[in-house]
């Protein structure tokens, strides 16, 4: 266990690190709420809002609804498609509605006390900018490295890379450190920090983001079987 541990503050280290040498341009801060219902044994529903303030806080950014499904192929593979609407305001100060499709495929392998998880998504969007609609394609991938104390906080680090599939070119880069929270009676929490470094497109910015997000678990499951039923 001491191994493991000094591995996790040794990628700990290197990551604030790196995070601590960019450049800050601006301040943001998500805050969000979900509600998750087991719809069967290995399949979740989950509807997620989430409001999103930038320009060091002052303005809303984005405001968004999420629903999706997530499925566990086994107890290290998960599937999961959602759709999201959003909120966005333009440079002019007017809102424009998009529309959002992504499909996750997540592995994750457990070696006690330390939870290793990689994900790999699939991303297309419609959104309105003041030069006309846009539509977007992006694969983004993430690591992330968790901490099982048996206890009711997580802490966690991890990094995201966004490649634009429409110019053949990585534009974003994102690392986060956090701590995922069991509260109780089928609530969590999770609060995290994170760098969001743009690149290779036109005006990028560096952005510190703090986010703060509540979950609750709805009882029992929509779908049961003959077992469940006797």
């Amino acid at each position: 266990m001491t191994k493991n541990r000094n591995l996790f503050l040794l990628v700990l280290s290197f990551f604030l690190f790196s995070i601590s040498n960019a450049q800050q341009n601006d301040a943001e801060l998500w805050t969000g709420a979900s509600i998750n219902k087991r719809i069967a044994k290995n399949i979740l529903g989950k509807y997620e809002q989430q409001l999103r303030l930038n320009d060091n806080i002052s303005k809303v950014k984005n405001v968004f609804s999420e629903l999706g499904l997530s499925m566990d192929c086994n107890k290290h593979i998960k599937i999961s498609g959602y759709y999201r609407l959003s909120n966005r305001e333009l440079d002019n100060g007017t809102n424009a509605m998009g529309h959002r499709f992504h499909g996750d495929i997540r592995v994750r392998y457990k070696k006690k006390p330390i939870i290793f998880s990689v994900r790999t998504r699939m991303q297309t969007e419609n959104r309105t900018k003041l030069n006309g609609k846009e539509r977007s394609f992006h694969n983004r991938n993430r690591f992330k490295i968790q901490l099982d104390l048996d206890r009711r906080i997580s802490p966690f680090i991890a990094s995201e890379v966004y490649y634009d599939l429409s110019g053949n070119h990585f534009n974003k880069v994102r690392y986060t450190t956090g701590l995922d929270i069991d509260i109780q009676n089928r609530m969590g929490a999770k609060i995290f920090y994170r760098l969001q470094r743009e690149f290779n497109i036109a005006n990028p910015t560096y952005s510190y983001i703090v986010g703060v997000g509540y979950s609750y678990r709805l009882r029992g499951r929509l779908l049961k079987n003959n077992k469940d039923q006797e």
